[in-house]
């Protein structure tokens, strides 16, 4: 149990702290750069309905611009891949394992760009703006020093491959 100093003492901490976050969330907002969470109503589009509302937003800030998230055969194929593998695994690929479906997109994509055996997915730690690959999403590269694999590819007997641009040629720049 804490002392009655450890709680007066926390709860100085505690209030200090607000203090000095509220002042810079102040300065945040007077600046114009404080961003409001907008809730989405509906499917992923050109434009969006956003809840509070009355007319739909039109959205430049998604990384949708094929309209593939709200595609009918996406949204098919996505409900088939819930039918027969769950919503995916439950931690990432080195501790649980890979699925089929990962492996069958890994050799798809290796075919597309003239490999062979290819791994195509790096494990991406401390980089919060990378994407892993599931259920045939996109896939993510180190860029900063920072960024780290987990494993040494040379023992698992495969070759990694960086892919700046696919969409729109035949062959990745």
């Amino acid at each position: 149990m804490l002392s009655r100093t450890a709680i007066r003492c926390y709860s100085k901490a505690n209030s200090n702290l607000r203090a000095i976050l509220n002042k810079e969330l102040e300065g945040i907002k007077a600046a114009g750069t404080y961003k409001n969470e907008r809730v989405i109503v509906g499917p992923q589009g050109v434009s969006v309905k956003v809840q509070g509302q009355d007319m739909p937003v039109i959205n430049f800030c998604a990384n949708n611009y094929l309209g593939l998230s709200s595609h009918p055969e996406v949204i098919k194929a996505g409900q088939d891949a819930l039918a027969t593998h769950g919503a995916g695994l439950s931690s990432v690929r080195f501790i649980c394992g890979t699925q089929d479906m990962h492996k069958e997109l890994e050799s798809k994509i290796a075919k597309v760009i003239h490999h062979g055996k290819h791994l195509l997915e790096y494990f991406v730690v401390f980089r919060p703006t990378m994407y892993t690959g599931c259920n045939g999403g996109i896939f993510g590269f180190p860029s900063h020093k920072y960024d780290t694999t987990s494993r040494d590819v040379n023992d698992v007997g495969v070759t990694m491959t960086r892919i700046i641009e696919l969409h729109g040629s035949e062959d990745p720049m």
